[in-house]
């Protein structure tokens, strides 16, 4: 009797621990890939999500399917340039049983970022001092405006 105890408890610790679902993002990653591998494969047939909002797609599709958890979407070194809002709703929650984490990749440096390019930059001076300069029909136009400038990827002007 003593020794089926712990095989009890073994079987029973095994049957309730459930094994997170992890999706990885990466900037070499693809969106009709399964994102369940952190880097491409060597066929390049698999790997990575490109993007983060494919990724919170992918656990809203488990859940719908009845699967609840817990979920981690592990972000991949790099910058990661976001089309459009990354929009979380309600069903994007997770719970202190089965939480959803999104996290950087172990060891690794990751930036989410929607901001856009700006093209045809030349350099010119103002003021004596360098400046950048270039003409943007959209802002020239009313139709887009700045709230935030930054000349690399990181605010403090270095690069990851």
């Amino acid at each position: 009797m003593r020794t089926s105890l712990p095989i009890l408890v073994l079987l029973w610790l095994g049957f309730s621990l459930q094994a997170a679902t992890t999706f990885y993002v990466a900037p070499n990653g693809r969106d009709d890939w399964s994102g369940l591998l952190p880097a491409p494969n060597d066929a390049k047939t698999d790997g990575p999500f490109l993007s983060p909002a494919r990724a919170r797609d992918g656990i809203r599709a488990i859940k719908k399917n009845g699967v609840a958890g817990p979920f981690a979407v592990e972000l991949c070194g790099g910058f990661h340039a976001l089309s459009e809002t990354l929009l979380f709703t309600p069903e994007d929650s997770g719970t202190p049983q089965d939480p959803i984490i999104w996290r950087a990749y172990p060891g690794e440096k990751a930036m989410m970022s929607g901001g856009r390019p700006i093209p045809g930059l030349t350099e010119t001076s103002a003021g004596g001092k360098r400046a950048w300069k270039t003409t943007l029909p959209e802002v020239r136009d009313g139709r887009w405006f700045f709230r935030q400038l930054f000349a690399s990827p990181r605010r403090d002007g270095a690069f990851l």
